[in-house]
């Protein structure tokens, strides 16, 4: 009875052990993303750790709702797999040792546009919207340094001249458009769209007085010194394989078609 005891106990330490060992294999992934059109991260997350394990992909997915908690994070728990708007690549992809993995397609581009608007009733147009209120999602301690670098079809404005309220989502600018709190928002065209269909009321209550030059989408990064060249290109061809499925795979999850290579 003894020898059988510790024959099972030895075998139940060797179950634990492993399935400590399996859950430490799993690589960080993090994303952080105000431009799409996902506002429920905690159903975001549920879908993508969903997807990860139907995938059998060694990663731990962690999305973040606001710039400052994944500054914060990233440089106390540096993850391997980073998902972030263009703009933090160009900011902080030197200072973290980001490097591009793969990146986002949708309808056969890998850019996107947004758009100023304004309440229907405002007369303003674009080129007398400087010194006013714009709502937008954050794009970092440099806003209104990426701001002066976008240009816009048809003006030589810079719209870096705006003050600038940062807001969570598109979906909080187009409402303070809406309601008259601000004098204009910069929103991408997407979520436009998905609000016309959601609230055409909303969407009738503003108009579009300019659009962006193509803006690059998201870019899947991944970290210098956190894993190895063998483990990575596992996961790179495990995600460009996901991407062929017919049914919901991680791309469109994260509001996107598909994944290409490239910086």
């Amino acid at each position: 009875m003894v020898n059988y005891n510790n024959k099972l106990y030895l075998l139940l330490f060797l179950v634990f052990a492993t399935g400590i060992a399996h859950v430490a294999e799993r690589v960080k992934f993090y994303y952080f993303n105000p431009d799409s059109t996902q506002s429920n991260l905690r159903q975001l997350k549920s879908h993508m750790d969903t997807a990860l394990q139907k995938n059998d992909i060694q990663a731990s997915f962690q999305p973040f709702a606001r710039f400052t908690d994944l500054d914060d994070q990233i440089r106390k728990d540096r993850p391997a797999l980073l998902y972030v708007p263009h703009w933090y690549f160009e900011q902080f992809g030197k200072e973290l040792g980001l490097r591009p993995l793969l990146r986002s397609w949708r309808d056969n581009k890998s850019v996107y546009q947004k758009r100023l608007i304004t309440n229907i009733q405002t007369k303003k147009s674009f080129n007398k919207q400087i010194n006013t209120t714009l709502a937008m999602t954050t794009m970092g301690p440099g806003s209104h340094a990426v701001l002066d670098r976008l240009r816009f079809f048809d003006s030589d404005n810079k719209i870096g001249n705006f003050n600038i309220i940062e807001v969570p989502k598109d979906a909080d600018a187009v409402f303070a458009v809406a309601l008259g709190q601000v004098d204009s928002a910069l929103v991408s065209s997407s979520s436009l769209q998905l609000l016309e269909k959601r609230n055409p009321r909303l969407i009738s209550s503003v108009q579009v007085i300019a659009e962006t030059l193509p803006i690059n989408l998201p870019i899947l990064c991944y970290v210098e010194g956190t894993i190895t060249e063998k483990k990575l290109e596992t996961l790179r061809q495990q995600l460009l394989n996901d991407a062929l499925k017919k049914d919901k795979n991680i791309p469109s999850i994260l509001d996107i078609d598909t994944w290409g290579s490239g910086s």
